[in-house]
Formats: structure tokens, C-alpha cells, sequence
């Protein structure tokens, strides 16, 4: 199961059409705090996909928040984010790619994490 976390609809629909379409279970959240609820309860993704600009909790609380509780800190995180510049390392992100990007990038994500649908 792959978890798509990003606060534009349009977005998270493609993402989802394809990788649904490539065989993968998905789960979206619109921000950080309802993936971090999400994360605590459900089962435990392959791949989480991460915006850093949300409301509620942006994707650098998410992800360091992530980082603080053993049991989802080493889930793999891709960025995807107009705002990925600058040094992440303290993300540990596992990928972190720049919108607008091509939709290919966010398959070969899923295959090198999840597997092939």
C-alpha cells in the first residue's frame, strides 16, 4: 500500500489513477495530521509520498514526527514538492523529486519500493 499525502486534489487523483492502475493499493491524506493518524493506525505503507506545503501539519512535521516514533521511521518517504530545494538530509527521504515532475518517476518509485503492482 503506497500513501499519497498532498493538499491538491487534481494531484493526489492522478497519482492515485496511476499507480492504481499499476496494480498498487493506495491510501491519500490531505495534510500531515490526518497521514500521522492515518500512519498510527493502519497498516503499515511500502512507500509514502509527501508534499512538504500543507495546512494543519506541512510535510517537514510530518516527516520528523515520523522520524521520532520507531515504528514508522524507517517507512520510506519520497518528496514531491515545488518547494524541494535546499538540504533535506535531516528528512532521510528516500527520493525527493520537484513538481511539477513526470509521472513515470513516481512509478519507478513504487516498483523500487513497493514492488511491481
Amino acid at each position: 500500500m503506497i500513501l499519497v499525502v498532498d493538499d491538491e486534489p487534481a494531484l493526489v487523483d492522478v497519482i492515485r489513477s496511476v499507480l492504481t492502475d499499476e496494480g498498487h493499493d493506495m491510501a491519500t491524506a490531505n495534510d500531515g495530521l490526518a497521514a500521522l493518524e492515518y500512519l498510527r493506525d493502519a497498516p503499515r505503507p511500502c512507500l509514502a509520498i509527501l508534499d512538504l506545503m500543507m495546512p494543519r501539519m506541512n510535510g517537514w512535521e510530518l516527516r520528523l514526527a515520523m522520524l521520532s516514533e520507531p515504528s514508522l521511521a524507517d517507512i520510506p518517504v519520497a518528496i514531491v514538492s515545488a518547494f524541494a530545494e535546499g538540504d533535506m538530509s535531516s528528512l532521510r527521504a528516500a527520493a525527493v523529486i520537484q513538481k511539477p515532475f513526470h509521472l513515470a518517476e513516481i512509478v519507478e518509485l513504487a516498483e523500487r519500493h513497493c514492488g511491481r503492482g
